[in-house]
């Protein structure tokens, strides 16, 4: 019997402490401002783009063909790698949800 309360306290225990965690966890992350978040990330790599861009157009070796051939290019390998990745994730991490 004693086993019995040990084993039901301790399993009450563990579910309010994870309880606890969760409100206080979820709390924390509303706090996160992720839409300035999403900006200054947003912002950056508009500039690393509008940089590789700029060289490209002024190097010898790419200027002929940057903007008609190696840019869309580009453009296609880089939308089909990092737009299919995060897709693929989201996708899978909804898939046991009920509609």
């Amino acid at each position: 019997m004693e086993m019995l309360i040990a084993w039901v306290t301790q399993n009450i225990a563990l579910s309010i402490g994870g309880s606890i965690v969760v409100i206080v966890l979820t709390w924390i992350l509303k706090k996160i401002p992720t839409e300035k978040i999403r900006k200054a990330v947003y912002n950056v790599c508009f500039t690393i783009g509008k940089s590789i861009s700029a060289a490209a157009n002024k190097w010898k070796y790419t200027k002929a063909v940057w903007e008609s051939t190696l840019e869309p290019w580009l453009i296609g390998f880089l939308d089909m790698v990092f737009v299919a990745i995060p897709a693929g994730l989201f996708d899978g991490l909804r898939s046991d949800n009920e509609d």
